[in-house]
């Protein structure tokens, strides 16, 4: 089975966050926010596009599934069902020594890519113990002698692709109003060990095969 180590947001912070984005998304055509024309050098994939019109065929951001959010910390590749289940254990007699962190989500970006118009929302909060605990499973995978790719994590969270025919500035006012927000704090206090399945369309791409408690956060 293909396994990775994914943090998920709990489900009422993900609502939130959705419902802001597709509202943004929704609004009808905005003027330009004052200073949105200093966001210019984050919409180079608009460049090309049509001028502003009077009317617009849909919202402005394809959301993704709520649903399929997970913020990968590292994968493992194809491994046996037992190598799986050693890799579980070790985790479990880890994880509660790793400080459960407190996050958020606030902001936006993109990837100024021509090839991804994405906008992504932004991981905030207690990152260096986050980090730990990446370290953490890191090692405990290196240990027992898995293959790990440690070069997955991003602390950002795609929220949908740009709409292709988007103008600029109904880009800006999207982007503005995003920037504007933050979600309610969290304490994250475990992560997952999630397999990738097909279950059709309308269902998650993954399942959970284990679920790994952290410990109590610790106070710097």
């Amino acid at each position: 089975m293909f396994l990775y180590a994914a943090i998920v947001p709990p489900q009422e912070i993900l609502d939130e966050i959705w419902s802001v984005a597709e509202a943004a998304s929704a609004d009808g055509l905005i003027e330009t926010p004052p200073g949105g024309r200093r966001k210019a050098s984050r919409l180079r994939l608009l460049r090309s596009k049509r001028p502003a019109e009077t009317e617009r065929p849909g919202p402005v951001l394809d959301l993704a599934r709520a649903i399929d959010v997970n913020l990968p910390m590292a994968k493992f590749g194809n491994l046996a069902l037992h190598d799986a289940n050693r890799l579980a254990e070790a985790l479990r007699e880890s994880a509660s020594g790793w400080s459960s962190p407190r996050l958020r989500l606030g902001g936006c970006s993109t990837l100024e890519s021509e090839t991804d118009p994405s906008i992504w929302v932004d991981l905030e909060g207690d990152l260096d113990d986050l980090l730990t605990v990446i370290r953490g499973v890191h090692e405990a995978a290196k240990s027992l002698r898995l293959f790990v790719d440690r070069r997955v994590f991003q602390p950002r969270v795609r929220l949908g692709g740009v709409r292709a025919d988007a103008t600029e500035p109904e880009l800006e006012a999207l982007l503005a109003r995003l920037q504007r927000f933050e979600t309610d704090a969290w304490w994250q206090t475990e992560f997952h060990l999630l397999t990738l399945v097909d279950q059709g369309p309308d269902l998650p791409d993954y399942k959970s095969f284990a679920d790994i408690a952290l410990g109590p956060h610790v106070a710097h």
